[in-house]
């Protein structure tokens, strides 16, 4: 009786010391994996050990290897076909291959697929890319022990940043038109836009944000962030939405404090 007391308290310690589960891999890194299954076998169904081979993986069953399969099914870069097949997925695919607007809309997609990515989202709303500690200390306050919560925010920044798009927020103006407003200087007695070209909204609450871009905006550019705000929406709590809730996910790698 005493054992077997001793045993569950054992297990409930080992429980209590289990993180939160997020992807370990960046997504950088992960791309960098399937674009090699992409590039050998296109979208194919192949055998999960044929592409963790074609990765660079010489064993399917080390921690490695099976790390970066959980980590390219939870960025949905790979998707479960039959049993024990996987393939490139389709969004998969235009990440590896496609340029442009296309690339950006499928990275982004990519990049807030795996449900906690999604849950951070939420939590700040009218930002693609919030600051690394602030998504740190509300990770924190929803229970991720330290070492995680600094890995999983992490994370979820460098992938949204993998994205291209950096909407930072801005001191409130005195007087904020309703349509965005696009950041110029003279130049030879006319106007031209600045080598760095910020693009201002207000927010509902009497903020706002603001997008900067080393260069000018064309028109295809100023599209691009429509689409990909369109996205943003997708994902965005009303004011009312409550915080972070952490979620399990079976293709997620599970951390340890």
């Amino acid at each position: 009786m005493v054992e077997a007391k001793a045993g569950a308290t054992k297990q409930k310690r080992a429980k209590r010391s289990r993180g939160p589960s997020f992807p370990k891999l960046s997504l950088a890194e992960t791309i960098e994996k399937v674009r090699k299954v992409q590039a050998s076998h296109g979208l194919s169904d192949v055998m999960r050990e044929t592409a963790l081979a074609s990765m660079g993986y010489s064993s399917s069953t080390g921690g490695a290897a099976a790390t970066t399969m959980s980590c390219a099914l939870a960025y949905g870069l790979l998707e479960k076909r039959s049993v024990g097949y996987v393939g490139v997925s389709k969004v998969g695919m235009q990440v590896c291959v496609a340029d442009g607007e296309q690339r950006a809309r499928a990275l982004l997609q990519v990049a807030l697929r795996p449900p906690l990515h999604t849950e951070i989202a939420k939590a700040f709303p009218g930002k693609a890319i919030p600051d690394q500690r602030a998504v740190e200390s509300q990770l924190k306050m929803t229970g991720f022990p330290n070492d995680s919560a600094k890995a999983a925010a992490k994370g979820y920044v460098e992938a949204i940043a993998l994205a291209g798009i950096e909407l930072a927020d801005r001191e409130p103006t005195p007087s904020v038109d309703d349509a965005p407003t696009v950041a110029r200087e003279e130049s030879n007695g006319g106007t031209s836009m600045q080598a760095a070209t910020t693009i201002s909204a207000p927010l509902y609450d009497g903020n706002s944000f603001s997008l900067t871009t080393a260069r000018p905006l064309t028109v295809e550019d100023i599209e691009l962030v429509e689409e990909n705000l369109k996205l943003q929406k997708k994902v965005a709590p009303r004011r009312h939405s409550g915080g972070i809730q952490s979620e399990q996910h079976p293709a997620l790698v599970e951390a340890e404090e």
